[in-house]
Order: C-alpha cells, then sequence, then structure tokens
C-alpha cells in the first residue's frame, strides 16, 4: 500500500464518483478504477458500493476514511517540519555562558532578536565558566557558548568577540595607605597601568559545529 493509494481512495470517497474523481486527478477513469479495486484487494473488504451512477462508503470504508484523512494529515504535517528543521526554523540551539555575560546588553539582545526571528527554535540555556563551555563545546553538548577571556590555549573551538570594555589596574599600594574605596575621578588623577589594547574583548561567542548565535542574531550557520 502506498500513499498515493490513500489520497486515490480519499479523492474518490468525497467526489462519490469515480469519473469525477479521476477528472479531479488528472488521470483516466479506468486506472483510478483498477487502484480501488487493488486497494480493497488488499485490505480484503469492499470500501464502495454500487449507488446509480456514482458510489458510496460502506460501512468499512467511512471508517477507513477517516483513518486515512488522519494518516496524510500526518505525513503533511511531517513533512513540512522536517523541512522547517532542515532550514533552521525550528529545533533546539543549546547556548552556554557565563553567569557576568547574561548581565550584557549584548547577551540580552541577542536572545531577544532571536526568539523573535526563529520563535520555532527552542533555547536551551546552560551557566557555566569559560572552561567548562569550551570542553562541552569540544564534546558535543553544547553549540555556542557565551564566554570571558581569557581563551584555554590549544582549543579547537572557533572564537569571535562580541563586546569590549577599557580596563585598568590601580596600584595595590592605595589599599596599603588605607584607601579602601576609589571613585572614578580619583582614580583619573592616580598612576595607572592599561592594558595595551584599552579595548580588550570582554565577551566572546565560541562554537563549534553547525550552529552559531552572532551579536546581531544572525541566521545559525
Amino acid at each position: 500500500m502506498e500513499l498515493r493509494h490513500l489520497r486515490y481512495f480519499c479523492v474518490a470517497a468525497e467526489e462519490m464518483h469515480i469519473h469525477r474523481a479521476a477528472e479531479r486527478l488528472g488521470m483516466a477513469q479506468p486506472p483510478l478504477t483498477q487502484q480501488i479495486k487493488a486497494l480493497e484487494a488488499e485490505l480484503g473488504v469492499k470500501l464502495f458500493a454500487r449507488v446509480g451512477r456514482g458510489v458510496a462508503l460502506t460501512e468499512a470504508g467511512r471508517l477507513f476514511q477517516a483513518e486515512t484523512k488522519l494518516i496524510l494529515a500526518h505525513v503533511e504535517h511531517a513533512t513540512i517540519l522536517t523541512r522547517q528543521v532542515a532550514s533552521g526554523q525550528v529545533g533546539r540551539l543549546r547556548v552556554g555562558f557565563t553567569e557576568s555575560a547574561s548581565f550584557s546588553p549584548v547577551f540580552t539582545r541577542t536572545f531577544a532578536a532571536f526568539r523573535a526571528k526563529w520563535p520555532g527554535v527552542e533555547l536551551e540555556l546552560d551557566e557555566a565558566h569559560t572552561e567548562t563551555q569550551v570542553e562541552r563545546l569540544r564534546r558535543g553538548q553544547l553549540d555556542a557558548g557565551f564566554i570571558r577571556p581569557p581563551i584555554p590555549a590549544g582549543s579547537p573551538i572557533r572564537f569571535e568577540a562580541l563586546a569590549s570594555d577599557p580596563m585598568m589596574v590601580v596600584d595595590d599600594r592605595l589599599r596599603v595607605a588605607g584607601i579602601e574605596h576609589l571613585r572614578v575621578v580619583d582614580a583619573s588623577v592616580m598612576p595607572t597601568i592599561t592594558s595595551g589594547n584599552t579595548n580588550a574583548p570582554t565577551m566572546m561567542i565560541a562554537e563549534k559545529g553547525a550552529a552559531l548565535i552572532r551579536a546581531d542574531a544572525g541566521r545559525p550557520a
């Protein structure tokens, strides 16, 4: 039994007339009649009974029609869903993040935009340290992760900077001198050491495999 046999039967049951059903299906009447007879032979029951110039469903035919509609609807739904999964419209994305990353506007904007564009994709979020995320990415337990530098050495994971902030180090002798609280205005006139790159990355996206969330909420690659 093939799906086309079920479709032929459903059209014939709706039309209650083999000739009109054949026209609707774009085929000649004799082949359609043969297909229905073959279906009845396979089932071992009569699905149609002759009524004047048309046909009527038998009790077995009415039951088979109800079940056949469910089967064809399920097949259509499965086909649509499969195509959506293949195109990235539905599915699941496992994303890790550090505790501090969750407070970043980049983090919240990314997921808000992603949910708006791909509502059918389930986001599974997992809070973990950078080293743990990288290891889970390596094992295929995560699809992407929001991490903080430094990056573990020798990692096969691809990284991309998403956000950066100026950083500085204040002389620890201030604490020895009894200064426990330092305002930004105070720090501006104190001797400081800045990193060579004053816009060093403070958040990065790491990914391995097929999925990657970018700051602009681009499509999963």
